[in-house]
């Protein structure tokens, strides 16, 4: 990864991580629907989260 964007990197892993988290935790007992929303609604609220330093 390129150093120049590091803090948009770091932001797009954790996005991807929970992304990963929210499919692997459901994608035996939900539909795909079901867990897409839930990831969705995970994102959205990281994106509303304040930002760190």
């Amino acid at each position: 990864m390129d150093r120049k964007y590091a803090t948009i990197n770091n932001l797009l892993a954790e996005a991807a991580g929970i992304i990963r988290s929210r499919k692997k935790a459901t994608e035996d007992i939900e539909p795909t629907e079901g867990y897409k929303r839930g990831q969705i609604e995970a994102l959205i609220s990281f994106a509303n989260a304040p930002t760190y330093g």
